[in-house]
């Protein structure tokens, strides 16, 4: 995952305060790609400028289909603070 944008994730998150890990982001992340999962990628071009990361589950007290739980969801800033958003990126 592009260096940049997993560091943005954290900088703008409510944990922002505590320093941004690599060694805790990498087991996560090697955690995460056996879990079953989905993840949207925005790209333009061939510039990864956001994701969404969801798990796929069930709702906790009652019998349903599969729902998916967004865990991350990140546009880079410099595209989110456009005027045109997201009418350039390609998802």
């Amino acid at each position: 995952m592009n260096k940049n944008l997993k560091q943005q994730v954290h900088h703008e998150s409510v944990f922002a305060d505590m320093p941004f890990s690599r060694i805790k982001f990498s087991a996560f992340y090697d955690k995460i790609i056996n879990k079953k999962a989905i993840c949207l990628v925005a790209r333009i071009g061939d510039k990864i400028v956001g994701f969404i990361y969801a798990t796929l589950g069930s709702y906790f007290i009652a019998d349903s289909r599969p729902i998916a739980t967004v865990s991350v969801s990140i546009l880079k800033k410099q595209i989110r603070d456009t005027l045109g958003g997201l009418e350039n990126v390609l998802v």
